[in-house]
């Protein structure tokens, strides 16, 4: 499973077995809560990259034959951009954290995001060809900004209102 590639004062081996940084399964197991997905990725016969445990999701259980190609056409701190082609239809898992505040859109539509194999972030995806778009854009981002829009023109305003009335009021100071 690992590979020696730097020998010295430190040793440092390569992951053979890792998977990739997105993939599509099409056996998806439907847990609970937190708890039941543990569980489940404990079993002795869950084959990762295989399949998927998702948290308040549905199952499914989709024969195929090979993988499916998924490719990262964009990946930033705040975009993630994939591209799968599926024989059926699967959960598209994305080996980022499955943080508050993530989006994502199928084909520019919005979708929801599950949380699969407990940290991770999957989305499902019929068969095809589709684009899944993962952004960050927390909701309370765009309170936040209209709160200091509206802060920004209140202070133009007082500003501007205090300099009229100084100079309507006989010279100012």
């Amino acid at each position: 499973r690992f590979r020696l590639v730097h020998s010295g004062d430190v040793k440092l081996y390569e992951n053979l077995d890792v998977l990739p940084r997105a993939y599509l399964v099409h056996d998806v197991i439907a847990a609970d809560d937190g708890a039941s997905v543990l569980a489940q990725l404990r079993a002795p016969d869950f084959a990762p990259g295989r399949a998927a445990v998702v948290e308040g999701g549905p199952a499914l259980s989709v024969p195929t034959v090979g993988r499916d190609p998924v490719e990262i056409l964009a990946y930033g701190d705040q975009e993630v951009v994939v591209r799968s082609v599926g024989q059926t239809e699967g959960l598209l898992v994305l080996s980022d954290v499955n943080y508050p505040g993530w989006q994502a859109t199928l084909d520019g539509e919005d979708v929801p995001i599950v949380p699969a194999n407990y940290l991770f972030r999957g989305v499902f995806v019929p068969a095809g060809e589709h684009v899944v778009a993962f952004r960050y854009a927390p909701r309370h981002w765009r309170w936040a900004w209209m709160m200091s829009l509206l802060g920004l023109v209140l202070a133009v305003l007082l500003l501007a209102g205090t300099r009229f009335v100084r100079s309507h009021s006989g010279g100012g100071v």
